[in-house]
C-alpha cells in the first residue's frame, strides 16, 4: 500500500493536517508521554496549536516540511531543519509566538521532569560544519505498519544526499524501536543521555560522498 502514497513539500492547505498527525503520532511517543498529561481534552487542543505553530515556523524559515498523502489525505510527514542562521530579531519574534502558543499547556507539564529532559536532549558536540537536523517524523498512528516512515526518509535522505555541502542528518529518539529503525537506514547512535525512565538516542547519517563522522557513544560529550 506504501506505493501509492506520495512524498511532497507541504503547503498551507496540508500543513494543518500535519499538525494534527504529528500530535496523534507522539502523543504515546518516548519525550512526550514522558513531559505531558494528554488525559484532558484541552492539553491535546493546545498541542494541536503549538504544533501547527511549530510547523508553520519551519515552513517560513525555508525549511523541509514534508507531508505524506494517500488517498488525498495526510496520513505522515516530516521536518528537516537547515541549520543556518537567522536574525536575531526574527528568531526571538519566531520563539515568542511558539512560546504563546503553548501557554495553554502549561497545566498539562509534568513540571519536575523538565530540567532532566532538557539536559538528555542536549548534545554539546555538534558538527561544526553543515548539517541537517531530522526534527520531526510522523506517521498516522491507523497508517502506521506500511512502510510510509521508510518512503519518508527515503526523500529525506534524497534532499541530503543532493547537498554536496552537508555533512549528514542528526536526530535524537527516546524510542528503542525508532532507534533500530534509524540504524537500519544507516544512523548510528553517538550518544545517549538518561532523565528518570527516559533514555535519549542521538543519532546521525553522515552523508555518503564525505568521511565526516559526529564522534563516538561516549558520556564525556
Amino acid at each position: 500500500m506504501s506505493a501509492q502514497v506520495r512524498i511532497e513539500p507541504a503547503t498551507e492547505a496540508t500543513i494543518r493536517d500535519f499538525a494534527n498527525v504529528m500530535v496523534e503520532a507522539f502523543s504515546t511517543e518516548g519525550t512526550n508521554a514522558y513531559l505531558f498529561d494528554f488525559s484532558k481534552r484541552s492539553a491535546w487542543r493546545a498541542r494541536v496549536r503549538a504544533a501547527l505553530v511549530e510547523a508553520r515556523l519551519f515552513h517560513e524559515n525555508r525549511n523541509h516540511v514534508l507531508v505524506a498523502i494517500e488517498d488525498e489525505q495526510v496520513v505522515g510527514g516530516a521536518i528537516l531543519a537547515v541549520n543556518r542562521g537567522r536574525p536575531v530579531l526574527k528568531r526571538a519574534i519566531q520563539t515568542l509566538r511558539w512560546i504563546v502558543s503553548g501557554v495553554p499547556l502549561i497545566t498539562a507539564v509534568r513540571w519536575r521532569r523538565v530540567p532532566g529532559v532538557m539536559k538528555a536532549v542536549n548534545l554539546p558536540r555538534k558538527p561544526d560544519r553543515p548539517y541537517y537536523t531530522l526534527a520531526a517524523v510522523a506517521v498516522h498512528p491507523a497508517h502506521q505498519g506500511k512502510g510510509i516512515g521508510r518512503l519518508i526518509l527515503d526523500e529525506i535522505h534524497r534532499i541530503c544526499d543532493e547537498d554536496l555541502g552537508c555533512t549528514g542528518v542528526y536526530l535524537y529518539t527516546a524510542d528503542t524501536k525508532n532507534r533500530v529503525m534509524y540504524e537500519r537506514c544507516g544512523y548510528r547512535c553517538v550518544a545517549e543521555r538518561s532523565s528518570g525512565t527516559l533514555t535519549m538516542h542521538h543519532m546521525f547519517r553522515p552523508h555518503p560522498a564525505n568521511e565526516f563522522t559526529l564522534g563516538t557513544d561516549d558520556p564525556s560529550i
